[in-house]
């Protein structure tokens, strides 16, 4: 969970304490978590407030998300906070819960929305379809942790796997902090034409290019040399006059309780 979904989930709790008696000591209610590693463990500073506002809520600490979806569907725990991804697998896991609320810290009806975004100079001049269009383009990646970086350079072989470090501006370093780095970093790439064409969220767009909001002091690029492809293979321009087509759209996550 992000801050500002842990924030919102522990204003909810007073509603959850409506549900009645839990399965905890004394009636409480146990919510199933999992721990995060190294600076995402969260449990050692949000658990022990409950404890100390008396707030009818005890932590439990599951193994991963589908063991809580397990405990919260056999009555040994109350309930968790969960991703849509979480949901799709209680459906061949034979688990039977209940969706209570929705954890939305804006008025928009996803979390996310995913859009392409590519370089105007690889638009043919005439209609075309989507894989002629990508064929052999460039693409302006965000990077990926070192856990997944190690997995795909001894799984795949060389010539598939082209060096990550390589699409960095300052490739001797590669480090995470280079200008090509992150979200906003494959913006950058695509922005300074080291590639032609990236996947990334709507917000990160709009901030990027100054779709819905300038800053005075900023200097925005152009949005003229780029456009937003769309899965048909057809294009829009780069503005905020047209709902922008999108690749995905991720919901929020959800408050699961037991039936």
């Amino acid at each position: 969970m992000s801050s500002v979904s842990v924030f919102l989930f522990f204003s909810f709790i007073n509603v959850v304490l409506l549900q009645g008696t839990g399965s905890g000591s004394n009636g409480n209610l146990r919510l199933c978590i999992v721990e995060g590693r190294g600076s995402y463990k969260r449990a050692p500073k949000y658990c022990p407030v409950l404890d100390t506002e008396k707030s009818g809520i005890e932590c439990v600490i599951g193994t991963d998300r589908l063991d809580c979806l397990r405990r919260i569907h056999k009555g040994t725990v109350d309930f968790g906070v969960f991703s849509p991804e979480d949901l799709i697998a209680t459906q061949w896991a034979d688990v039977d819960v209940l969706v209570t609320n929705e954890l939305r810290h804006r008025a928009r009806p996803y979390e996310r929305r995913v859009v392409a975004i590519v370089n105007r100079r690889i638009l043919p001049d005439s209609s075309s379809n989507l894989h002629a269009i990508l064929r052999n383009r460039t693409l302006c990646h965000p990077g990926v942790g070192l856990d997944d970086l190690r997995p795909l350079s001894e799984t795949l072989s060389a010539r598939k796997y082209p060096s990550l470090c390589a699409a960095c501006r300052f490739p001797s370093k590669c480090a995470a902090n280079d200008p090509y780095w992150g979200d906003l970093g494959a913006l950058n790439c695509l922005g300074e034409g080291a590639g032609d064409v990236t996947w990334a969220e709507l917000d990160d767009v709009n901030t990027y290019f100054g779709l819905t909001q300038r800053l005075p002091m900023y200097s925005y690029p152009s949005t003229e040399r780029f456009a937003v492809l769309c899965r048909d293979g057809t294009w829009q321009p780069l503005d905020n006059s047209t709902e922008l087509c999108t690749w995905l759209h991720r919901p929020w996550p959800v408050v699961v309780a037991k039936r």
